[in-house]
């Protein structure tokens, strides 16, 4: 009879135990699909289970369950926000009904930790119950009108940091438990507006910790150094928003928090694989002072992301004593149409500098400038620091141009000339006009062509570790907007990482209608190039300056170039006529030939467009 119980008792827990497989599956295949309600509720079905706490894999079953909730409460106060503008206070039935599933699932979250919080002996342990309370708790601060849970997680960061935080960097805790760690910390700071701790935290524990432990780290692979790296611009960006008006911050405050922007930027660069800012990860806005000229002044601009979103210029001349901080608006705003900067640029204190050097927020990176001749647009300030580009009458050109995208055959220049022509890349014929005027001006010695058949994925790799001055790309690009929109939903650690997305943009060559996949080379296999001895990459196509941003990285054609080691890069911001596209790069480089500097040669050969704020340089 014991024998028979005991085997009825073992088969119940395993079908348990398969139920709660197929239960967390569902919960996180709803949360992939965005259905964080049914994830939750996936979860909470598990609940009903005398053993849960005793089921396999409980800890991913919990975690699996916090997301859910922390995700569907910010819809549902999203919905009582908009609710709440109309003069609607009360929240559905429906909606109260999934709110008191939330609240019974935290209550089974709190029994689990506080059971452990008890026995636990070791810091791991205290950290990963502790850091799960404040989280739920804080979910329900977040949904609820009853202060009780905002006085509770107040109190439970207070525990945090007197028990926790002196310990986050003793080896006990893997770097993802610390950067969990610091989160609740400089949320905590945040919140409490004590900016003061926030930045010692920031200045003395989590940029040295991240320098050392992460950025310098032999053990951890790309993709995690970058998921790591967004964490800490999120971070930054808590810190950012204490510059608001309204907390007053001191001259050091900002000077401290330049320092902070400046690094972050090149440490971002740096763990993407641009090995030119390795030398400049310590620098700090003073050392960008003395490389200014008196007619010079520099803007960092940063993203502050708090309850809100800004963006704020920190502006420095040659002999400015701190920072000054200037506001630019609403990062929504400020990211669309750059009104904030243009208005920044004929304030007082700026608009008679004859030479204006800015590092925009990723935001404002695609977003043209007009034509004033004074702007400089650089990925970091640090490159004032770096040795100048000097430009000659008589450069040495590699050129992709004229190109058979079928090979074998150049008539495929309209659709009107080839049957079938409307289903493939067609020649561009500014291409062929821009490769004669090259042949026509420049001595054959100067001058590489990769035309027709030869322009092929192979030959544009073989470029990497070559030594010239100027690359000529003029073809068709393309970036896939969509497709980036998809990917959005991925794994998290291949989004940030960049790969998928930077599959999304490309550069076509020969034989690309043959085989799309021969026949072009996307922006990741372009960024994996040595291209650090090219002065300047001219991307005569479409939108190769277009692309996305994810976890506070860039990610366009452009920025593949400058990732390969290339400073200077000419891209356009959208499409762009094949007619228009020939008078601007003609312009350049007869300008260049005449002996004037890439920055000079930019702004005569734009005047010389119809649309001049499609073509941007990144300097």
């Amino acid at each position: 009879m014991k024998n028979c119980i005991l085997l009825a008792t073992i088969i119940c827990l395993r079908c348990l135990s398969a139920t709660a497989q197929i239960n967390v599956e569902k919960a996180f295949a709803y949360y992939y699909s965005r259905d964080y309600k049914m994830g939750m509720q996936k979860i909470y079905n598990l609940t009903g289970y005398d053993n849960f706490l005793d089921l396999p894999r409980i800890d991913e079953i919990l975690y699996c369950g916090i997301l859910c909730c922390e995700e569907y409460s910010k819809e549902l106060q999203l919905q009582r926000d908009i609710r709440d503008e109309n003069g609607w206070k009360n929240i559905t039935a429906q909606q109260q009904d999934v709110w008191n599933v939330e609240v019974e699932f935290m209550e089974y979250l709190d029994v689990i930790c506080d059971k452990n919080l008890k026995i636990a002996k070791d810091i791991k342990a205290k950290h990963h119950y502790l850091a799960l309370k404040i989280r739920y708790v804080s979910i329900l601060s977040g949904t609820t009108e009853d202060k009780k849970f905002e006085r509770e997680a107040k109190s439970l960061c207070k525990q945090y940091i007197k028990e926790i935080l002196p310990n986050l960097q003793n080896g006990c805790l893997d770097v993802g438990e610390v950067f969990e760690g610091y989160n609740i910390v400089m949320r905590h700071y945040a919140e409490n507006n004590d900016i003061k701790a926030a930045l010692n935290c920031m200045k003395d524990y989590i940029e040295p910790w991240f320098l050392i432990s992460v950025v310098r780290s032999t053990s951890l692979d790309k993709p995690v150094k970058l998921t790591l790296m967004r964490q800490y611009k999120a971070l930054l960006n808590l810190l950012n928003y204490g510059l608001e008006a309204e907390f007053s911050p001191s001259h050091d405050y900002i000077s401290s928090v330049m320092d902070l922007n400046i690094k972050a930027k090149n440490m971002s660069f740096v763990l993407n694989g641009n090995r030119m800012y390795e030398s400049h990860l310590g620098d700090g806005w003073r050392d960008i002072q003395k490389s200014l000229s008196e007619s010079s002044v520099a803007i960092e601009l940063c993203n502050a992301k708090g309850t809100d979103q800004h963006v704020f210029a920190f502006v420095i001349d040659k002999y400015c004593k701190y920072p000054r901080l200037e506001y630019c608006g609403h990062s929504y705003w400020a990211g669309r149409d750059l009104l904030g900067f243009k208005h920044l640029l004929i304030r007082d204190g700026i608009k008679d500098y004859q030479n204006i050097y800015y590092s925009p927020t990723e935001e404002m990176a695609f977003i043209e400038t007009g034509q004033n001749k004074s702007l400089y647009r650089l990925h970091s300030l640090s490159e004032l620091l770096m040795p100048t580009i000097e430009t000659t009458s008589s450069p040495l050109i590699y050129t992709f141009a004229d190109i058979n995208y079928t090979l074998g055959d150049s008539t495929i220049y309209n659709q009107s000339s080839y049957k079938g022509a409307e289903r493939l890349t067609l020649k561009l014929r500014g291409a062929k006009e821009e490769l004669r005027l090259l042949r026509n001006t420049v001595p054959p010695s100067r001058l590489y062509v990769f035309d027709l058949d030869s322009a092929t994925k192979d030959a544009f790799k073989s470029l990497s570790n070559k030594d010239f001055d100027i690359l000529h790309v003029s073809t068709h690009a393309y970036y896939d907007e969509d497709k980036s929109r998809t990917d959005s939903n991925t794994d998290l650690i291949s989004s940030i990482s960049g790969k998928s997305i930077l599959d999304n943009c490309g550069i076509k060559l020969s034989g690309y209608n043959d085989d799309i996949v021969s026949g072009c080379i996307t922006a990741t296999e372009i960024s994996s190039l040595d291209l650090s001895k090219v002065n300047i990459v001219l991307l005569d196509a479409c939108e190769t300056g277009t692309g996305d941003i994810r976890g506070g990285d860039l990610y366009s054609l452009a920025e593949a170039f400058h990732t390969a080691g290339v400073r200077c890069v000419l891209s356009t911001t959208s499409e762009i006529e094949d007619k228009d596209a020939f008078n601007v790069f003609t312009a350049f480089f007869t300008e260049v030939m005449r002996g004037n500097s890439y920055h000079d040669a930019f702004y005569k050969a734009i005047m010389a467009s119809t649309s001049p704020s499609k073509y941007i340089l990144w300097e």
